[in-house]
């Protein structure tokens, strides 16, 4: 996975050697690479930007807003189940989680979920500027961005 670039910071999972399982959410100088901060979070499988918070995402199903420069979470959002993938999309005010098949649709700013999950969702969503693309079962779905 790509670190996150803030600039004069990285934001990048890192691998507790005394827990492997255990990848904390690590915020780097870089021009130094001295850790910034740390958060204490496990299995991290995706990061994205949202605004100027960053949002990182777990094989846990869960997601979290980070201020990037206290380091400290604005908003935790925990699915009902684990996720064996996930992906993230975070456009015009919201975060498209696309956990194993299953998205969900987060609110940026508080991480509350926004309508009902969409089953048999498939691969990561994409956007453009008007419209969201997503994958249900054999066919490329398309949808009004809000």
């Amino acid at each position: 996975m790509r670190p996150l670039d803030l600039g004069d910071r990285w934001v990048l999972p890192t691998t507790d050697p005394a827990d492997t399982l255990r990848t904390p959410l690590t915020c780097l100088d870089a021009a130094t690479g001295a850790v910034v901060w740390a958060y204490p979070i496990e299995l991290v499988e995706t990061t994205a930007r949202s605004g100027t918070d960053v949002l990182a995402a777990t094989a846990h199903g869960e997601v979290v807003a980070m201020d990037p420069a206290a380091g400290t979470c604005r908003w935790r959002w925990v699915a009902d189940r684990p996720f064996r993938s996930v992906d993230l999309l975070v456009t015009r005010g919201r975060v498209y989680v696309v956990g194993d098949d299953t998205l969900f649709i987060l609110d940026a700013a508080t991480g509350r979920p926004e309508g009902d999950p969409v089953t048999s969702a498939g691969g990561g969503p994409a956007a453009d500027e008007d419209t969201l693309y997503l994958r249900i079962g054999d066919e490329l779905t398309a949808w009004a961005l809000p």
